[in-house]
């Protein structure tokens, strides 16, 4: 933090081999990104932490105490003014990162509709896939966005749909509407 100069100078030396630990990897992303912020170049700092994100996903690094990036990212989005994108990243659990107990009201989230069988919960993560989908992304987008794969962000709209008993896209608006 003294010295950015010298610290940007030593970091554009580093040239990591190929075979290089993926934490290696990561820590230098996070390392550019933060100078990148420092800098106030805040989309540079963004794409740094989550490409540090995504190599940390792909490699099953799952520890937020390994590398703080979401808390960075979380951040930069902040310097932009995208707030929500900032609450749904620094909020997103991490696969397998929290093991701690948490209550029923806590894992299930607010009762968001109603059909035959009660009220329909769902989690979290759910919470903020409809979010953001609801903000127009599509599921690409959304799984960049909290740093999933498109797959996950697909299984996550199929139980959003079968919870709420709806077919698709265009009912999940009118369905979370109506509440």
């Amino acid at each position: 933090r003294a010295d950015a100069a010298r610290a940007e100078a030593e970091l554009a030396a580093v040239e990591l081999p190929a075979e290089a630990h993926p934490l290696l990897r990561a820590v230098l992303l996070e390392a550019r990104g933060l100078l990148a912020a420092h800098r106030g170049d805040h989309q540079q700092a963004l794409r740094l932490f989550l490409e540090c994100g995504h190599q940390l996903a792909a490699r099953g690094v799952a520890n937020p105490a390994c590398v703080p990036w979401r808390t960075h990212a979380a951040q930069a989005y902040q310097a932009l003014g995208e707030h929500a994108a900032a609450r749904t990243i620094a909020a997103d659990p991490l696969p397998g990162g929290d093991a701690r107990p948490r209550p029923a009201e806590e894992r299930s989230g607010p009762a968001i509709g109603t059909r035959d069988a009660g009220p329909v919960r769902l989690t979290p993560s759910e919470r903020r896939v409809t979010e953001l989908v609801l903000q127009g992304l599509s599921n690409l987008e959304v799984a960049e966005r909290l740093c999933l794969s498109k797959r996950t962000v697909d299984t996550h709209l199929g139980r959003i749909y079968r919870k709420l008993a709806i077919k698709g896209r265009p009912e999940l608006g009118a369905a979370v509407k109506a509440l």
